[in-house]
């Protein structure tokens, strides 16, 4: 499953084997083949995954941002740099 993460700076792209991240609604974990879905990012919350190669990574979303989700693909808009 490929994750992209856009900004205002640039873009960058891994393929993962999950995603967890909060929305103002509850954590999920998006797994590949996951359902279709498009959600908010809370504030102040943490997106992690797992890269194919098991290593975890994280990022602070300081500002709400948006989710989206299809069968492959998880892509990330974020209205700040990416760190």
């Amino acid at each position: 499953m490929n994750l992209l993460i856009i900004s205002p700076e640039g873009k960058k792209t891994y393929t993962v084997a999950w995603v967890k991240a909060e929305t103002p609604q509850g954590a999920l974990t998006i797994h590949p083949e996951h359902a279709p879905l498009i959600v908010t990012l809370r504030e102040n919350s943490e997106l992690v995954f797992q890269l194919t190669t098991e290593e975890e990574h994280s990022l602070l979303v300081h500002r709400s941002g948006f989710l989206e989700v299809d069968r492959k693909h998880v892509i990330v808009l974020l209205n700040q740099a990416i760190e």
